[in-house]
């Protein structure tokens, strides 16, 4: 079994993000299992959001960043990119609902 993770810069842009579809067609051979976590700098963009909400600071301006940068890769990667784009909406969708409940802090930043 082989196992791969990325995230971060090895996933932040389109060509990078084929790079990883190349790499992982060199190796598909076997089990494969495959991590990826939050491109470029969404973790931080993430916990900016959770820190502008908890300032009860305006936190709107950075989910759509965080959308737009996801847009923006959806479009270049896919032929078609609908229903990857209602995923995306979906996932910001949850980011909202979960700030509009007002969970515990910890369960939040989580």
């Amino acid at each position: 079994m082989k196992v791969f993770k990325f995230g971060g810069a090895s996933v932040k842009h389109a060509g990078a993000v084929r790079n990883v579809t190349s790499i992982l067609r060199q190796h598909q051979t076997g089990s494969l299992w495959v991590v990826v976590s939050a491109m470029g700098k969404t973790t931080d963009a993430l916990e900016r959001v959770v820190s502008a909400f908890q300032k009860d600071e305006p936190f709107a301006p950075e989910i759509k960043n965080i959308h737009t940068y996801h847009e923006q890769l959806i479009r270049e990667l896919f032929k078609d990119p609908e229903p990857a784009l209602q995923q995306l909406e979906e996932a910001v969708d949850h980011i909202r609902q979960n700030l509009i409940k007002g969970k515990d802090e910890d369960e939040l930043y989580d």
